[in-house]
């Protein structure tokens, strides 16, 4: 198959990026409290389902690296989609309620493109950790507090599947090499994504 990837239905034992952002631009996140609940719904919703392999909330859109798990059920793919609807949706309610606003907070559904090259994969991975830099939310995508870029140096998993993420790059070290080289394929990324 010439594509690496395409938009396609969520299927169990594959990867994709999942992302999104607020309507109209508008932000998804005020203050640290909603970073720290979203990702607390994240964990709590998600958890038994998939695999996150990277992540990037920033307070317009979000990222997701995930891959599920496999899954002989034939609703598989409605379940995670469920639970990810129900993700946005409390987190869209909260806004609401706290910022005083009305109606939609996402652009319709999340989007979903399904991975199909471990050279796009390990690219993906870095494209995430570097959105703050990309919209000069901040100077040092490293320290950015709502990534999982420090969740995978730290070796301190909290939603990141660590191991899993390391070992696409044969190590830590070869994980942050990766990160400080620069490829072509991450303006391909940004491309194929809501940001632009």
């Amino acid at each position: 198959m010439n594509a690496i990837i395409d938009k396609t239905p969520l299927e169990a034992g594959c990867f994709f990026h999942v992302y999104n952002r607020g309507i109209n631009r508008e932000k998804l996140f005020y203050k640290d409290i909603h970073y720290q609940k979203f990702m607390k719904r994240y964990e709590t919703l998600m958890n038994g389902f998939l695999d996150t392999y990277s992540y990037c909330l920033l307070p317009n859109h979000y990222h997701f690296l995930i891959r599920l798990y496999d899954s002989n059920d034939p609703h598989y793919e409605r379940i995670i989609s469920n639970h990810l609807n129900i993700l946005f949706s409390q987190h869209a309610l909260m806004i609401n309620r706290e910022m005083k606003r009305y109606g939609s907070l996402f652009c319709k559904s999340f989007k979903r493109i399904k991975v199909k090259s471990d050279y796009y994969l390990k690219n993906l991975v870095v494209y995430i950790h570097e959105n703050p830099l990309k919209h000069k939310i901040i100077s040092d995508y490293k320290t950015y507090p709502y990534s999982s870029y420090q969740e995978i140096i730290r070796n301190k998993p909290r939603i990141t599947c660590v191991h899993n993420t390391i070992s696409l790059f044969d190590g830590i070290s070869g994980l942050i090499d990766y990160h400080e080289n620069k490829d072509p394929v991450r303006v391909f990324l940004g491309k194929l994504t809501i940001e632009e």
